[in-house]
């Protein structure tokens, strides 16, 4: 009975997609692939991928459905290619929530030991650069750690996107002279989000950020016993998928000569929080 069920959910996901990437091949073909036209063009394919992924969201009841949801589709039609490739950020920490005091001291720890592992020369500057870039004022802790005095352009209050934390990376580099800073797999522990607190998916953790936050090779019913980890586990909403909880997915929509759309969708909210690399944003 179980396998049924299971068959059923894997063929209505199937269904579910292959709708996605009919809608876009559909919205694609209806434009030229003119640069000035891209414009109209990103518009209509995140409206449709939003619509799609709605329904997505009404079919996700439990952890075993989200299994399915995570891969890379690809669509081929004559001289067209498309790849959707949907993944997890729920499993991440959000940079910007080191502004919330409950989750701070918890994202500190868990850098300190990242870099303390991967050898980088001085910790604590990487750190207050993060911490000069999060806030508003141009006091620094360790100077030059605030960028926005030698480059104008920069933003400070919170870190936007992967482009902008390049910016902290090659600051520290400059500074420091240390190219390891390079060598973390930041895309794999951290995303960018709006620094408030949502639930982490501890069955999608990357082993990297256990091991960082002191979470390995335990049960999440042991770490809420443990006293050394309860807190980490409570200030930082580390949970299981639960229906109705913020749960956040990266949707790439590959296409057009590596043209990429990035959308940051909340499957409880259904619908998108953020876009990236999109002309139209």
């Amino acid at each position: 009975m179980r396998k049924s069920i299971a068959l059923v959910s894997a063929l209505l996901f199937t269904v579910i997609i292959i709708g996605i990437l009919s809608a876009i091949l559909n919205t694609v073909n209806s434009f030229s692939f003119e640069f000035y036209k891209k414009i109209p063009q990103d518009s209509l394919l995140i409206k449709d991928t939003e619509k799609i992924l709605k329904h997505i969201s009404k079919e996700i009841n439990s952890s075993s459905d989200l299994d399915m949801l995570f891969n890379t589709f690809p669509f081929v039609s004559d001289n067209f290619k498309v790849l959707i490739t949907i993944s997890p950020l729920s499993s991440k920490i959000d940079v910007n929530e080191l502004k919330n005091k409950k989750a701070k001291k918890h994202i500190i720890s868990m850098l300190q030991n990242i870099l303390t592992q991967y050898n980088i020369q001085d910790p604590q500057y990487f750190i207050n650069l993060i911490l000069d870039t999060l806030d508003k004022d141009t006091l620094e802790r360790n100077p030059p750690s605030e960028i926005c005095i030698e480059n104008s352009t920069f933003l400070n209050g919170k870190i936007y996107n992967f482009k902008h934390f390049k910016k902290i990376l090659f600051f520290y580099e400059k500074n420091r002279m240390d190219k390891s800073i390079y060598n973390i797999p930041w895309k794999k522990l951290f995303y960018f989000g709006d620094g408030n607190i949502k639930p982490v998916d501890f069955e999608r953790m990357p082993k990297e950020i256990k091991t960082a936050l002191g979470l390995e090779e335990e049960t999440l019913e042991a770490l809420k016993k443990n006293p050394q980890t309860k807190k980490t586990v409570q200030n930082l909403d580390i949970i299981p998928f639960t229906k109705n909880k913020p749960y956040l997915i990266k949707v790439d929509i590959n296409y057009s000569d590596k043209h990429i759309i990035k959308l940051i969708y909340d499957i409880n909210k259904k619908k998108a929080v953020d876009i990236e690399n999109s002309i139209v944003y």
